[in-house]
């Protein structure tokens, strides 16, 4: 049986194109997010470098953890809302099957990497806790999510009809 509109919310060509200038908006937001945690990770490392822990770290740890787990959460949201959409992309598009077949195991690692964080951010007001650690980790997601950001915008837009920046 032929798939009828309703059944791909992507079949209007507009729609297509809005839900691809979306993932890249989206995406601009989660790399400014990532880039402010760790930011505030290197001000701690370097705070610390130079001053002995003060009653303050614990508050800025607390903050700080807050804002991993809140951005960790969003990519978390934004995957799995990807996953969503990719069935109905790939009937569209089908010579995309290789690249959504890709992105659905980066979302994969990429979780794995968030559980590793998520550990890791939890502890950030600890006694003890690796700041280093915690940066390295931070880095590590955040080096994978542009590498998997930049396939998803080099593959999926431009069949999107959206102009890859």
């Amino acid at each position: 049986m032929p798939e009828q509109p309703h059944d791909n919310p992507f079949a209007d060509p507009d729609r297509v194109r809005a839900v691809g200038e979306h993932l890249l908006r989206v995406h601009g937001d989660l790399r400014r997010e990532l880039a402010t945690a760790l930011s505030g990770v290197d001000d701690v490392i370097a705070r610390l470098a130079t001053e002995p822990a003060g009653p303050g770290e614990a508050a800025q740890g607390r903050s700080l953890a807050q804002h991993c787990l809140t951005v960790c959460d969003a990519l978390e949201q934004h995957h799995s809302g990807e996953d969503g959409a990719l069935g109905p992309l790939e009937r569209l598009f089908p010579q995309l099957g290789p690249a959504v077949e890709r992105i659905r195991a980066e979302h994969r690692t990429v979780a794995a990497d968030l559980a590793r964080v998520r550990e890791l951010a939890a502890s950030l007001d600890d006694d003890g806790v690796d700041a280093e650690r915690v940066r390295d980790e931070l880095a590590t997601l955040t080096a994978g999510i542009e590498r998997h950001f930049a396939y998803e915008e080099r593959e999926l837009l431009p069949a999107m009809g959206v102009t890859v920046p």
